[in-house]
């Protein structure tokens, strides 16, 4: 599938105008940097450096838009965690709180967050 940055910067305005996301304190869209990549190992990433937040997708990963909405919302889920140093990078009790809230109300497979 050929996606472009504004792509997903246009899927991140969706997700964050919805339920669950649009409770929880996450950046305007105006402060997030969004990367594509052809990265075969990683389905996508989220890097907080200061005041930037940087969102990544891997195009080599991602052939269904599904999997690319799936991951945007995963990426999302550690960026709620960005100002916290290493915090951001697990996948514990609070990531699966909120990976279920998300899936419960988008309909996806928790598992797959």
């Amino acid at each position: 599938m050929h996606i472009l940055p504004k792509d997903l910067a246009n899927m991140y305005v969706m997700f964050v105008g919805m339920r669950p996301l649009n409770r929880w304190k996450l950046p305007p869209v105006e402060d997030i940097t969004f990367q594509i990549n052809d990265d075969l190992d990683c389905l996508g990433s989220y890097c907080h450096d200061g005041d930037k937040h940087i969102i990544t997708i891997s195009r080599a990963k991602s052939s269904h838009l599904a999997t690319i909405q799936k991951t945007l919302c995963h990426e999302i889920i550690h960026m709620c965690r960005g100002e916290h140093p290493y915090k951001y990078l697990l996948h514990d009790a609070y990531f699966l709180r909120r990976s279920t809230a998300i899936a419960l109300e988008f309909g996806f497979d928790p598992l797959e967050l």
